[in-house]
């Protein structure tokens, strides 16, 4: 507290100081022969007799307030020098919170004045200050006082003097601390020597002395007037339990010190304060001094128990006691105790279970014990198990490193199941901790391609819970098979688990990012998991993602499971071509294949139940499952597989039954064929070996009895007769076929509102006058090369294998109004030729086939995990140069779909060709690792280009790093690398789906140019 106001009233007084008699000695010292800042103590003792102890109440050493020299040019009463009497020499506990302003002169001879000038040294305010200086004699008793006012920045022109017989010392005094100071101290010595005498000066004022300890006073004796002999001490009236000795003890010639030992032994009770009275008693004869003097001072025994012990770094508290002992107390000792320093928690373990905290040498020690030191959380994170030696007495700017704790110089320790591998530990000015451990991440994903390090940082106290708000595992990317992790986030739970997020790539034809949660447990991989909708994200040509909801699992094979929703292939009809939704399963690897069970639709609208679908990070879309479909006459049931290819093609084919919704027909149902592709749906049954049935493009252009192997209608108009019911076999046209036609088919559709769905009765009539009749009497005819059959929807249908030449005649038999009349010829079978041959990597697709107006052939390669279109023609003839697509290895087929007038007509097997296996990189060679100064080049080359490399870096310090290096990059530098570090390096190719190559290694050793 500065010294701005003081308790207590002050008399300033002028004394009139009488002159020093006849043959007086006068000693005067006015500072100015010392430099500036020097603190004034025995300086003077032999030019002017005088000398200034420390002084503080109860402070015997010098420490404690003391004269220091100013400059103070213009104020000084004489020179440009004055001693300020308010400095601190130590510290807060030297001097006191609330202290004074003193001073005390120590006399070696007896004076009968003592004279002072005294002033206020500039602050920049207008402060005064009450002044007192007092004369004591050699008992101790005070013999004459003087008081006085100082303003500050005035001149020294203020005098204070006092007076006495036998002036043994002099105290200058203010009881608030201000900027005060002296000048031209003058000290009146009598021409006659005095009698030698001593006093007792250093009074303790009060002595407190812990249980256990013991407490040293110094004691001083002003001998006077050449005192020269044995003077003898002794003490009483100490508290029950207390001892005390005195060293030296006597005094001899002319020593002036000793030291008063008060003993509270261990167990002692506490105690009362009492007055102990401190004697000194001249035995060494006359020149010793005339009589004993003596002081008093209060005493007692204290608890030796401290809950907290601290300086700058440490903050050290315990529930129990921190027992002090040794010189000046400072070492503070616990056994068999938990206590927390900065935060942490020290728990014992073994050994003695002492710890010692000394707050003087600023020292933290285990002697012949083991501690464990943990991070305050849930559980407690133990973070070292050793002996305790730290030493923060270099002091410094900033905070302060804590050496010897760490996983590196105890044993091997982790945090929620995590290894440490390296630990930093600063304690702050403000005595918090800050912790920073270094993780090997050495499990799934962190592994795939070598264990990885990363630190985190978190902040404890003892003023409240650890802060592990940037406790958070951070890693940029993590390279896994068919997986790729961005931005991994970890954050610390205090319950011993890790969980946050990353941006998590699957590894399809076309890579998917979506934000994943992630989590470890007990030092192990624990989830990933992501759920979307809405996406319809394109992860492949053609291939689209509309929701995903997976997990990953680990047992019994590394794979995906969850949800998901995919639709792909061309757009058809303005629907999409195929959608699957269902649960998803994926095994991840290169390739990724995810495996989808749910159901299907084809074109929005023609449902595929209890399906199944693969899709491959190559592009690969197949899918099958069961059908009920029904459309126009035809009903299909049965299973179906498909495959699509990108935006270009889709197709779909199955074993199934069909059936004709025919009145009256006794066997409705025959083997069926159904066909399925980017230009439409048909379902065909066999009439005398060639398909008929029905037939429908994806825009909705439905035609019954169409497609497959028949031409496209062409409608007759009826006569007007025959238009009308009852017209009683009215003619409905006729029709010229030439020779060689393989199939030949009417369709006669009724029209009336009177019985709607009823097919009307016809005769057809051949050239050579032979007839065909069906009706109402006869729905139904099979033979000798001609159906004929009234369908349940109000359609005719009569279909004649191989027609003669010539006019044929349709006619109507009246029953039901005739709306449409249609003939279509059957076409030929479709003949595709092709083979392929091999140009290096490539391959070359040769074809012929016979040209049908409305044809178009789609060859499409075809094999296990692999589909993709080659080409789409009408060309009679031609060769295209094509790339295998990516899948495995072996045989692959060569289809042929055939389209027919926009509709599927057929899907032909047609040539054969073997694949080879995919491309994987090969092993690296010329490793090299090169030194120089402080970076390490480590360069390969790569015997099969077009791989990315991982290159893993293990360094002594328990580092390890992973770095990814594009395709056209062979090499990587290291920086920040000691010459004494040895570097461990491997190299190994990868694939797009992260599929790892052969491995080659190398090592630089230590102080080593070149590995």
């Amino acid at each position: 507290m500065g010294g701005r106001w003081w308790v207590g009233a002050f008399v300033a007084a002028v004394l009139l100081i009488a002159a020093p008699g006849a043959g007086a000695a006068v000693k005067t010292v006015s500072f100015d022969d010392l430099a500036a800042g020097t603190t004034v103590k025995g300086q003077y003792a032999a030019s002017a007799g005088v000398t200034f102890p420390g002084q503080v109440p109860g402070h015997p050493d010098d420490n404690g307030i003391a004269p220091v020299v100013r400059s103070a040019p213009g104020k000084a009463s004489s020179g440009t020098q004055v001693a300020d009497f308010n400095t601190c020499i130590g510290g807060t506990d030297d001097c006191g919170e609330f202290r004074p302003a003193i001073t005390r002169g120590r006399l070696s001879a007896s004076a009968t004045q003592v004279s002072v000038q005294v002033g206020y040294l500039d602050t920049g305010n207008a402060n005064t200050a009450p002044l007192e200086l007092r004369a004591y004699d050699a008992s101790g008793a005070l013999i004459d006082t003087a008081n006085a006012t100082v303003t500050e920045n005035a001149p020294f022109t203020t005098t204070m003097t006092v007076h006495g017989a036998a002036i043994a010392s002099f105290v200058l005094y203010t009881q608030y601390a201000s900027n005060v100071a002296m000048d031209d101290l003058s000290i009146t010595y009598p021409d006659a020597p005095a009698p030698a005498d001593f006093a007792i000066s250093g009074n303790p004022g009060v002595a407190e002395v812990l249980e256990g300890t013991s407490t040293p006073v110094g004691l001083d004796l002003s001998r006077l007037n050449s005192s020269n002999g044995d003077v003898t001490f002794a003490i009483s009236g100490l508290p029950p339990g207390m001892t005390a000795s005195f060293a030296p003890n006597p005094l001899g010639g002319t020593d002036t010190h000793t030291v008063l030992t008060l003993t509270a032994p261990a167990g002692a009770s506490t105690t009362d304060y009492a007055t102990a009275t401190v004697t000194a008693t001249p035995t060494g004869g006359a020149p010793v001094g005339p009589a004993a003097r003596s002081i008093t001072f209060s005493t007692r025994i204290k608890q030796n128990c401290d809950h907290q012990v601290g300086f700058e770094y440490v903050d050290a508290r315990a529930d129990g006691c921190f027992h002090k002992f040794g010189e000046g107390l400072h070492q503070h000792e616990i056994t068999n105790q938990v206590l927390r320093i900065n935060g942490l928690v020290f728990t014992p373990l073994d050994g003695q279970r002492t710890l010692v905290i000394d707050d003087d040498k600023k020292t933290i020690k285990s002697p012949n014990s083991t501690w464990a030191v943990a991070i305050d959380a849930t559980p407690d994170i133990q973070i070292y198990a050793g002996l305790i030696d730290f030493d923060f007495s270099k002091g410094g700017s900033g905070s302060h490193e804590v050496t010897g704790i760490g996983a590196s110089a105890g044993r091997v320790l982790s945090v929620a199941g995590l290894p440490i591998t390296g630990l930093t530990t600063v304690f702050t000015k403000e005595a918090k901790t800050q912790i920073t451990p270094t993780f090997k991440l050495d499990f799934w994903p962190f592994n795939y391609l070598g264990a990885i390090t990363t630190s985190a940082t978190l902040t404890a106290s003892n003023n409240g819970n650890t802060d592990f708000a940037g406790f958070d595992l951070k890693v940029a990317k993590v390279q896994a098979l068919a997986l790729t992790l961005d931005s991994v986030q970890l954050h610390y739970e205090n319950n011993g688990n890790w969980n946050g997020s990353v941006q998590a790539t699957l590894n399809f034809a076309k890579k998917l990012t979506v934000g994943a949660g992630f989590g470890i447990k007990n030092g192990d991989f624990d989830r990933l998991n992501a759920s979307v909708g809405n996406l319809n994200t394109p992860i492949g040509a053609g291939v689209y993602l509309q929701s995903l909801g997976f997990g990953v699992q680990r047992t019994p094979a590394l794979s995906l499971s969850g949800s998901i929703g995919l639709s792909g292939g061309p757009s058809v009809g303005g629907k999409v071509a195929v959608s699957v939704g269902g649960t998803l399963k994926a095994a991840l690897g290169d390739p990724f294949v995810v495996e989808v069970n749910g159901n299907a639709k084809l074109g929005g609208k023609w449902t595929i139940g209890s399906a199944y679908l693969k899709y491959s990070s190559f592009g690969l879309f197949e899918f099958g499952g069961g059908v009920d479909w029904s459309f126009g006459p035809l009903g299909l049931k049965g299973g179906v597989n498909g495959w699509v290819a990108g935006l270009s093609a889709f197709n779909v084919e199955g074993s199934l039954e069909g059936c004709l919704h025919v009145d009256w027909l006794p066997d409705p149902c025959a083997g069926a064929k159904a066909l399925v592709s980017s230009i439409g749906i048909a379902g065909c049954v066999q009439v005398y070996g060639y398909g008929v049935g029905a037939a429908a493009t994806w825009s909705g252009d439905f035609d019954a009895f169409t497609g497959c192997d028949l031409a496209p209608w062409r409608p007759q108009k009826p006569t007007a007769s025959g238009a009308q019911a009852g017209g009683g076999g009215a003619s409905l046209g006729a029709v010229e076929i030439p020779p060689g036609v393989p199939l030949a088919a009417w369709q006669v559709r009724g029209r009336g509102a009177a019985a709607p769905g009823i097919a009307p009765g016809v005769t057809l009539t051949a050239p050579g006058g032979r007839t065909i009749t069906v009706n109402k009497a006869n729905p139904y005819i099979k033979r000798d090369g001609i159906l004929a059959a009234l369908l349940e929807d109000g359609t005719t249908l009569v279909a004649v294998r191989k027609p003669a030449a010539g006019t044929w005649r349709l006619r109507s038999d009246g029953s039901v109004p005739v709306a449409v009349v249609r003939y279509a010829k059957g076409l030929p079978k479709p003949k595709v030729h092709a083979t392929v041959t091999r140009r290096g990597t490539k391959r070359v697709l040769s074809w012929k086939l016979t040209r049908i107006p409305g044809q178009k052939v789609t060859f499409v390669e075809s094999g296990k995990d692999a589909r993709r279109v080659i080409k789409t023609t009408s060309a009679a003839s031609r060769r295209v140069t094509f790339t295998p697509t990516r899948g495995s290895a072996g045989v692959r087929k060569v289809v042929a779909s055939v389209q027919q007038n926009g509709r599927p007509r057929a899907t032909l097997t047609v040539a054969s060709f073997r694949a080879a296996s995919a491309v994987t990189p090969a092993k690296p060679k010329a490793l090299k690792l090169t030194r120089k100064a402080t970076k390490v080049t480590i360069a390969w080359r790569a015997p099969r280009a077009g791989f990315r490399h991982a290159v893993h870096i293990a360094l002594p310090d328990g580092t390890q790093l992973l770095r990814i290096i594009p395709a056209k990059g062979h090499s990587t530098v290291l920086t920040g690398i000691a010459a004494t570090a040895a570097v461990k390096v491997t190299v190994r190719g990868l694939t797009p789906g992260n599929a790892k190559g052969p491995l080659a290694s190398a090592t630089l050793k230590a102080g080593k140019k070149t590995s």
